[in-house]
């Protein structure tokens, strides 16, 4: 079924075992040196081990000046011993492993960066000598190959693009000239590694902004790429004006970049890679079938499940763990300068020290239900060994993730209930429905240890408490147990209040968000915030921030803005206030001497991540 994406295949002198690559994603598991660590190679090696035929390893700088904290770094010989035993460690596993090089330009902190108009040519030179030494290094290290980071908003797209080069030398005015650093760097990188080293580009498709560069533009810059020496092209897409392309979440369609890719394989001889939201086996396998790509790029969806290429080539598909392009490993690197985690494979950048392993001590475990944070606890206390027993009182597992798919654009979250649904069956998890965990039961189950994950309940204060009638929680907006009306508020505008606004606003309905605070969406990856808002503003939702509503009469709802009260009708208000933790049975297990832990939204109510990761750290802890 998937004869095409596991077939062998060269990029010069490199054999790939298959056609699956894992593209460059920042970790900032390095030092702060730029150094290779531990964490850095077990995170690697775990994906090698998985099947992957090629690693390209993230954003390395070739310069001093763009090191930064959790950077890989080649600029200084010392970083050598480090690469090189990442690499062997890599190839230990059966993969290829090339290492990405870049200058991210402008884009640099603390005020170092310079742009296309700012360099002189001396530092032009020896931004394109630092290619060429960085690219020696890599091949010396033992690296299968290089890639040129000529995508994104670094610095090299930088001179490319006519949105950000206004240079009036030869590296500007025109295409031609605003392709000669890239052309140099690839000549002068050839020169150094020979003609045989694989040196790939990545390179911009489309960059999907007013005046910037086309797809006409990117082929004439694809054909000169192999001219100069490139030994296969990574086609993505994207620009300042249009990030979101650069990673796209989850209302971005599958396989997003796929035809830029074939339109570029169109016109160079090279392999071509394309990248973008293909997180299924199936949709890489077609994309290289219908001759779009010669190679795919599966980046989050190796992040998710490191051991997806090895369950599809087995068969396996319903124990892939797929991404849900939620970006929670993006926000991570770009908007909070951590480490790189996963939304729903919490092992994600600790897999040494987070490796599941047997309890000394089985135990049998009653679980309080079975929503993500349930589910996950169950998965890894039966890896444990343990006996577990889950109880959900409602008709099927899933908890809110069964209502968070059904807003626009969240059906990837139906991909955490498709992993670990099954995982319940194949592990031997005693699964029981419509069955709320009473004393009674406790009782009859008598287990050692028991786990609370009830979930929480929508937040009603008091206020809308008194007006029952007219208030809507977003599950009876969703399950549509009653008729909302035509003019509705949203109280609350974090994502859950947003997504219903959306939802409700593709229904017709006149829609308005009233927020406490000076903006809305807050807490929402950055990407899929800017989405969000644009659709928000399409659909003539109405936003009210640094409002709050005071009193309600009947349809006259008062609000406070910014001091003064303002006079609004509506039929109904739909409360997106969050919840509180359902953890009525807390105070009945404390005088019961058994040990329990609450976990999930029953301990505080959080995201799905934060459920997820909190049944995966208890179920390691008993013990």
């Amino acid at each position: 079924m998937l004869k095409e994406l596991f077939q062998a295949f060269n990029i010069g002198p490199a054999t790939l075992r298959n056609r699956v690559v894992m593209p460059p994603m920042l970790t900032f598991l390095a030092n702060e040196n730029g150094a290779v660590t531990q964490r850095l190679i077990d995170y690697y090696t775990e994906r090698a081990r998985g099947g992957v035929g090629l690693i390209i390893v993230e954003s390395t700088y070739v310069r001093e000046e763009d090191r930064d904290f959790g950077r890989l770094g080649i600029e200084n010989p010392q970083l050598q011993v480090g690469l090189s035993e990442l690499a062997e460690a890599i190839q230990e596993q059966g993969a290829k492993v090339f290492l990405q090089l870049n200058h991210r330009g402008s884009v640099l902190s603390i005020k170092k960066g310079k742009g296309p108009d700012e360099l002189s040519l001396e530092e032009i030179e020896q931004i394109t000598e630092a290619f060429a030494i960085a690219a020696l290094r890599a091949f010396k290290a033992g690296f299968d190959g290089v890639e040129i980071h000529g995508a994104n908003v670094y610095l090299i797209t930088q001179f490319l693009s006519p949105l950000t080069n206004h240079r009036q030398d030869p590296y500007g005015q025109t295409l031609e000239g605003r392709m000669k650093l890239l052309l140099d760097i690839l000549s002068r990188v050839r020169k150094k590694v020979g003609k045989e080293y694989p040196v790939t580009l990545r390179m911009v498709g489309h960059q999907y902004a007013e005046g910037g560069l086309t797809l006409e533009d990117t082929r004439i810059i694809a054909r000169r790429a192999e001219e100069a020496g490139a030994s296969a092209l990574h086609v993505i897409a994207g620009s300042p004006a249009s990030p979101y392309w650069h990673t796209p979440p989850m209302a971005i369609p599958r396989g997003c970049h796929a035809a830029l890719a074939g339109e570029i394989k169109k016109v160079v001889t090279i392999p071509v890679i394309a990248v973008g939201r293909i997180h299924d086996p199936i949709l890489a396998n077609q994309i290289l079938k219908e001759g779009k790509a010669d190679l795919v790029a599966m980046g989050r969806a190796l992040i998710a499940d490191p051991y997806l290429p090895l369950k599809a080539k087995e068969g396996r598909m319903e124990e892939i763990r797929k991404c849900l392009s939620c970006n929670f490993c993006r926000k991570r690197i770009s908007q909070l300068n951590r480490t790189t985690r996963c939304a729903i494979n919490p092992e994600v950048g600790r897999e040494r020290e987070a490796r599941i392993s047997p309890s000394p001590h089985p135990k049998k475990v009653l679980i309080a239900g079975g929503g993500p944070a349930g589910m996950e606890a169950a998965r890894v206390l039966a890896l444990r060994g343990h006996q577990v027993s889950l109880y959900e009182r409602d008709q099927e597992l899933g908890g809110q993730v069964n209502l968070a798919v059904l807003p626009p654009h969240k059906e990837e979250l139906r991909n955490i209930l498709d992993f670990l649904i099954p995982q319940m069956d194949k592990l031997n998890v005693a699964v029981h429905l419509q069955s709320e965990v009473t004393k009674n039961i406790i009782e009859k189950e008598n287990p050692e240890v028991i786990l609370l994950a009830a979930g929480a309940n929508p937040a009603i204060p008091e206020i809308f408490a008194q007006n029952r009638e007219q208030i809507f929680t977003p599950e009876e907006v969703l399950r549509k147990t009653r008729p909302v009306g035509e003019k509705v508020m949203v109280a609350g505008g974090g994502m859950v209040g947003c997504e219903i606004a959306e939802y409700l606003a593709g229904s017709k309905k006149k829609v308005t968000i009233v927020e406490k605070l000076a903006e809305i969406a807050w807490g929402v990856e950055r990407l899929t915030q800017i989405l969000l808002l644009q659709r928000l503003s399409q659909l003539g939702v109405k936003v009210k921030t640094e409002c709050e509503i005071v009193s309600i009469r009947g349809s006259q709802v008062t609000l406070r803005h910014q001091g003064k009260e303002i006079e609004e009708e509506v039929e109904s208000i739909v409360l997106a206030l969050g919840g509180t933790p359902n953890n009525s049975l807390e105070t009945h297990l404390q005088s019961g001497g058994r040990p329990f832990y609450t976990i999930g939204d029953c301990r505080e109510a959080r995201d799905i991540a934060s459920a997820i990761h909190d049944g995966w750290r208890t179920a390691l802890q008993v013990n």
